[in-house]
């Protein structure tokens, strides 16, 4: 597995930043790399096991696929990729909150992948690090824009 981590500090509580993520359904109103995302059907809408549906573009034929694999209240969620159109064979991605101040906060995004083909896969590595800390950095700036946003 490789890991790409990227953080963002953000001019709102930590609770408003938690509370960005735990509308798990809602991850497409500040992810600015998604064209949409829901709750899946007989899911939960937040908590261990909830799943949800990211659509990469708008027909939704390019998606991920996603479940919650850890939950702590205000701190860090977890999830694990079930299913992606994505070059990966498998992935977990933690968002990390943490209080820095009473208006100011830290999120934190870890994304653990494999790379498809095997050795071929891992001989990408070096193109794919740097793309997916991009994605990974622009949603972060996305979701600082839309809770300082809130908080405005």
């Amino acid at each position: 597995m490789a890991k790409v981590t990227t953080r963002r500090k953000i001019d709102a509580p930590a609770s408003e930043v938690w509370k960005s993520l735990d509308d798990y359904g809602g991850i497409a109103k500040w992810n600015e790399n998604l064209a949409a995302s829901r709750i899946l059907p007989g899911s939960a809408e937040t908590g261990l096991g909830a799943k949800r549906q990211c659509d990469l573009n708008a027909d939704g034929s390019q998606y991920l696929r996603e479940t919650i694999n850890q939950y702590e209240p205000g701190r860090k969620l977890g999830l694990v990729i079930d299913d992606t159109t994505m070059p990966m064979k498998g992935a977990t991605c933690l968002f990390e909150v943490r209080e820095l101040g009473p208006n100011r906060s830290e999120l934190i995004f870890t994304m653990d992948f494999k790379p498809p083909m095997g050795p071929i896969g891992m001989l990408m590595l070096p193109m794919m690090k740097p793309m997916l800390r991009g994605k990974m950095a622009k949603a972060l700036d996305g979701n600082a824009r839309h809770v300082e946003g809130v908080m405005a």
